[in-house]
């Protein structure tokens, strides 16, 4: 198949509700065998974080959270529950915290982008504060932790290593049917710039992450600067017009087609940004703009 015909197709998987010590591998082959349909080579299942913390045990009674002395005076200043406040601080490392109901008044979020603005505005100035967190090499709100499609009293904490969640996986489906797959597991966040939402992947296996070609030439015979397309996260985003965030039950898609590039030794890691070493230059960009400012340069 040539660049000009390629073809991409998303298949969603349809999984019953799943409890906590649930063969995921497992049911997933049974879905795709009652669909009639056989993993070949070069195949990528994109799997929600969410059904991965519930089969596994990822999840956290709100009552059994006991939040300390630190953990209250935080969520008083952010407005936030201390329970998840507490949840958040053994995830990960506190960030940011961005005082959202304030943000979002006069922008139009989220009422117009709710059936109910009453209701949507009363959420949003329940949660009054988003709170960035470090979790691994990733910053995310609430440290991933969500209680959406959770039973009640129920919260999910994110996977500890989503890479090693979606190798299990992968591995557990080759041995059962000699396909050379790819895993990505995902989970949504808001989106940099944008007024809501976006699927991301935050673990894989099977595949390389990233498309490696920086400064290959373009139509014209140029050096591109770029070419690095972060196809784990493409497809990530790609799936969730399939997954949906509601009742839709499908937590699984399988994508065909895709420009993957097999690999066994990959993780999300390869592509997650530096932080640490990026303090100094952030500093120095911030330097460069107020000089730009103050001599109204730009």
């Amino acid at each position: 198949m040539t660049a000009q015909d390629r073809k991409i197709e998303l298949i969603g998987i349809h999984l019953p509700i799943l409890e906590e010590g649930d063969n995921l591998p497992k049911v997933i082959l049974s879905r795709l065998e009652e669909m009639g349909i056989k993993l070949v080579d070069g195949d990528v299942l994109i799997v929600a974080s969410k059904v991965v913390s519930k089969v596994k045990g990822y999840c956290v009674k709100i009552s059994d959270v006991r939040p300390s002395l630190r953990s209250k005076i935080l969520a008083k200043i952010a407005g936030r529950p201390a329970w998840l406040i507490e949840l958040i601080r053994r995830v990960g490392e506190i960030v940011l915290i961005l005082p959202f109901s304030e943000a979002s008044k006069g922008t139009g979020f989220p009422e117009e982008f709710s059936p109910n603005p009453a209701v949507a505005r009363k959420m949003v100035e329940e949660e009054k504060a988003t709170v960035l967190a470090k979790v691994g090499d990733v910053v995310i709100t609430d440290a991933g932790i969500d209680w959406s499609n959770c039973p009640e009293g129920l919260v999910a904490l994110p996977p500890p290593d989503p890479d090693a969640e979606a190798r299990e996986i992968m591995e557990t489906i080759k041995e059962a049917t000699g396909a050379r797959i790819g895993v990505v597991i995902s989970d949504t966040d808001f989106a940099p710039f944008r007024m809501g939402s976006i699927d991301w992947a935050i673990g894989v296996a099977g595949i390389d992450p990233a498309r490696r070609a920086f400064g290959e030439p373009d139509i014209y015979g140029k050096p591109k600067f770029g070419g690095v397309d972060l196809i784990a996260d493409e497809m990530a985003a790609a799936a969730a017009l399939i997954m949906g965030q509601g009742s839709e039950g499908i937590p699984v898609v399988l994508i065909r087609g895709a420009p993957v590039v097999l690999r066994e030794d990959t993780s999300y890691r390869m592509v997650a940004a530096p932080l640490a070493s990026m303090g100094s230059s952030f500093l120095k960009g911030l330097a460069k703009t107020f000089l730009a400012k103050l001599f109204r340069l730009g």
